[in-house]
Parts: C-alpha cells; sequence; structure tokens
C-alpha cells in the first residue's frame, strides 16, 4: 500500500496535532453509543452532536450489529447493562474480524471523573470514561483512542515495508 493508498484508505484516524474531530478535509466521526439508558444516550448524542455524527442502540444486541453493519470510528458502551453488560460486548465485538479494531470505551456511572485519572483512564482492563466527565475530557478520551489506533496502523504498515516515511510530512 503506498502512502496515497494509505490517505485514501478508510481509517479511523489521521496522525496530526489538530484534534481529529476538527480535521476539515475528513468525514465528521461516527461514535455508537451503547446504554441502556434513554437519557444517557440523549444526552451524549446532544453533547458529542456537534463535533462527531453520534448513533446510538439502547439494547446491547442492537449496538453489536450496528457497529457491524456501520463500522463506527468509535464504540462507547456502558459497562453496567441488565441484558448484557459491557464486557459482553466487548468481547462479542473484539472477536470479530469486521469490528475487533474499532476502539472501545467505557462508560461509567460507578466512578467520578477524578477516579477515572486516578486509574490512569483504564476501567475494567479498558480504556474508560466517567458519565459525568466533561466535555473536554470526553474529546480527549475519544481521541487519545483514536490517535492510539493510528499508532498501531503506522506501525503495521511500517513493519510490513508499505509505509515510507519519507514521504510522511
Amino acid at each position: 500500500m503506498s502512502l496515497l493508498e494509505f490517505e485514501a484508505a478508510p481509517i479511523r484516524g489521521k496522525c496530526e496535532a489538530v484534534p481529529i474531530s476538527m480535521t476539515p478535509t475528513m468525514r465528521p466521526l461516527r461514535i455508537l453509543v451503547i446504554d441502556d439508558d434513554e437519557a444517557v444516550l440523549q444526552y451524549i448524542e446532544r453533547t458529542l452532536g456537534t463535533d462527531y455524527r453520534v448513533t446510538t442502540a439502547v439494547d446491547p444486541l442492537a449496538g453489536i450489529a450496528s457497529a457491524k453493519s456501520t463500522l463506527p470510528d468509535v464504540i462507547l458502551c456502558d459497562i453496567d447493562m441488565p441484558a448484557m453488560d459491557g464486557g459482553a460486548v466487548c468481547l462479542a465485538l473484539a472477536q470479530d474480524a469486521a469490528t475487533c479494531d474499532i476502539p472501545f470505551i467505557y462508560l461509567t456511572s460507578m466512578v467520578s471523573p477524578s477516579e477515572v485519572r486516578d486509574l490512569g483512564g483504564v476501567v475494567g482492563g479498558k480504556p474508560g470514561i466517567s458519565k459525568r466527565a466533561s466535555l473536554g475530557e470526553w474529546v480527549a478520551c475519544i481521541e487519545a483512542q483514536l490517535d492510539a489506533l493510528c499508532q498501531q496502523i503506522l506501525s503495521r504498515l511500517a513493519e510490513s515495508g508499505n509505509l515510507h516515511t519519507d514521504a510522511i510530512t
């Protein structure tokens, strides 16, 4: 894959100092939010909807189906849901080749934003964010996961010999 093909490929992020969601040459990033609380879904859609294309699923199985059919750029998923917990949703998506590389972020109301920060942004072994976090913290968490994915893609390309770093400015 040439650098030109890499830039045109439907990757989920772009490594730049500018926040990914603000890059004018790219399509709006797509975020799938899975939560059993419709009020939470509406709040997140309203809060993040100005910078991202947000879709929601109140049912975990519908969320998995939506992830497989739409391939969002990021998935935000509640940890504690009655029908199927976030860990089971994460596992189902991790076992599918089409969705296994999509950044997955746990949503939790069980810990405060400061507790999430104290945990290094990791909740249940995955990146996580408190539902009570500020918009800036939400965006920073999303952007950090997209940047990590971008770095993984660049590493894979470099290892395969398909990335010519002299062409990157």
